[in-house]
């Protein structure tokens, strides 16, 4: 019988479910008393163990975990996803051929793949694949399972939309034995790999049984340590440890069911966190800084992180037929009527920087010299003047509302707006912005986007590939951007990077970076295993739990596998 999507009913329903389930990590949590105070540690990573555990004995300790995020899935087909939420949630039942810790430093680690090789001309990738792995409905895996994904993914470029974003130069597959797989490329890709991390694989059998039922009606084979069990849309998804999980040998995890609950109220997700009813709060754009304070007196229990990551908040501009954006004079003169480092000051408390050209200081191509844009109201207004602008209204669409989001965007209109633009702002949920971002239905609209292995692709891409519906052509900007792409030399590769890096800033399209943040996610002690990346992207799949340790230590089972 199939699981079926239940909608919510009442935000009085999500919580009455978040306390009052029974074996819930509220229940366990009675009696865990942690020793140590919590920390914000500062620097350019995750905090490290600081023996602030304690408590209870491992055995007393509930075998359910409840994770508190701002991100909540919209679609779980795992080669179709373009936001946060539904990302994480597909990590913990579906993996891919290597994995990585998003940083470029240490490379790939083994995953469903054992090894892999780039051919001299990087016109193609060939996969070994990895031997004893089952689906979670006890197929075997093997290199028809791969083929099969892949092609999926090539047929229907457009709609999963997987390739235009990460592998737009991918064209053809093919088996070479039932564990071997090479991928063609119509032209060198040596940086492959930052798009191969996001190329979940999906099981032949199973999807050509059930169609895309597979995921819709919540059948949901994968390989991965947890096998989804129930989603209830727009409150949590629930899954139960996969008993005979490949990699148990490495990881196997204390916990015997995982629930992320998505809590949308900052203020009632942290008093959930406080109260025991969900033990971490980890919102996708960090806790706002004025938010903090109510986590005074829960030292002992909780402990917050700081993480300085290359996420970058930045604005999407539409090229259609018409657009005010297509003179020049507009962008720039609504760039430069935008304070960034007020904002910081005053909204954000500090907890964000201004960027130095387009690119942040982790990405290839980041170019010093080319500064910070320039706060210049009175330039914009002369700008604005001598512009096509005719004072036509047009809006601002961006994902969620909180207090803080609301905050930034709506001080940003009002300081657009005294140059003489006539701008509103409008909040919608991510069910609704996906869907107008994917048509093109906007006039104007933010998102934040961060880089895996310091390697721009979803940001270059995006662009020739007219991921975002924006009609913008750049020919100049397109070839920096395929040579990017293509070239083996990495000095060359720098140099197309900053060349596209310095386009993008000095002409103000397609894109406008607004600021790059810096994140405070909580925790409580013990809850361990959860990898959260310098791109500020996360991933739960490998939590655990462990009373003598704190802080977001990395559950990745496969960096040993090399």
């Amino acid at each position: 019988m199939s699981k079926r999507i239940t909608v919510l009913i009442s935000i009085l329903v999500i919580f009455g479910m978040l306390v009052g389930c029974g074996g819930t990590a509220g229940s366990g949590n009675q009696g865990q008393t942690p020793s140590g105070g919590g920390s914000t540690p500062s620097g350019s990573g995750a905090s490290t163990p600081s023996g602030g555990g304690g408590g209870a004995p491992a055995a007393e300790r509930s075998k359910t975990v409840q994770i508190g995020t701002s991100a909540k899935a919209t679609a779980l087909d795992p080669n179709g996803f373009r936001d946060m939420g539904s990302e994480m949630t597909i990590h913990m039942s579906y993996e891919t051929l290597f994995n990585s810790d998003h940083s470029g430093k240490r490379g790939y680690d083994p995953c469903l793949a054992e090894s892999w090789e780039i051919s001299p001309d990087g016109m193609y990738w060939t996969f070994y694949l990895r031997k004893g792995v089952f689906w979670h409905n006890g197929d075997p895996f093997d290199a028809d399972d791969v083929v099969y994904t892949i092609q999926r993914c090539i047929d229907r470029r457009d709609e999963l939309v997987f390739l235009n974003q990460y592998l737009p130069d991918m064209i053809a597959v093919e088996k070479i034995d039932q564990y071997t797989v090479r991928t063609h490329f119509n032209k060198p890709n040596p940086l492959a790999g930052s798009g191969f991390i996001y190329l979940f694989i999906i099981p032949k059998k199973a999807h050509e049984q059930y169609g895309d039922d597979l995921f819709h009606l919540q059948y949901y084979y994968g390989t991965g340590p947890w096998i989804l069990e129930e989603w209830v849309d727009s409150e949590y998804t629930h899954y139960k440890k996969n008993p005979n999980y490949w990699n148990k040998a490495r990881f196997d995890s204390y916990f015997e069911e995982v629930y992320l609950r998505y809590l949308a109220e900052p203020s009632s997700a942290i008093a959930a966190h406080i109260s025991g009813a969900v033990e971490t709060y980890i919102p996708t754009g960090g806790i706002a800084q004025d938010m903090l304070p109510l986590y005074a007196g829960s030292e002992g229990k909780t402990e917050l992180v700081t993480i300085q990551t290359n996420s970058t908040s930045w604005y999407g501009f539409s090229f259609k037929e018409g657009s005010i954006w297509h003179d020049e004079k507009i962008r720039k003169a609504f760039d430069m009527s935008i304070d960034r480092q007020a904002i910081i000051d005053n909204v954000l408390n500090g907890a964000a920087s201004v960027p130095v050209g387009y690119w942040h200081s982790s990405i290839i191509g980041f170019d010093p010299a080319l500064g910070h844009p320039e706060y210049n109201p009175d330039k914009a207004k002369d700008l604005l003047a001598n512009s096509a602008y005719d004072g036509r209204p047009f809006s601002l669409m961006v994902s969620g509302s909180t207090s803080e989001i609301e905050a930034i965007w709506l001080t940003v209109q009002d300081m657009v707006n005294k140059v003489g633009f006539n701008m509103s702002v409008e909040f919608i949920d991510i069910s609704v912005f996906t869907p107008r971002q994917n048509s093109g239905d906007y006039d104007l609209f933010t998102v934040s986007t961060a880089t895996a292995d310091g390697i721009p692709q979803r940001q270059l891409n995006r662009i020739p590939n007219n991921f975002d519906k924006a009609d913008y052509v750049n020919e100049e900007l397109n070839e920096y951007i395929a040579g990017f792409n293509a070239t083996m030399d990495e000095a060359e590769r720098y140099e197309y990077s900053r060349k596209a890096n310095q386009m993008i800033f000095e002409n103000k399209a397609p894109h406008i970076s607004i600021f790059h943040r810096t994140l405070v996610r909580a925790l409580d002690y013990g809850i361990i295993g959860i990898d959260l990346y310098p791109d500020g992207m996360c991933n739960y799949a490998y939590v655990d739990y462990d009373p003598t340790q704190s802080g977001f230590t990395s559950g990745n089972p496969f960096a040993a596998l090399k």
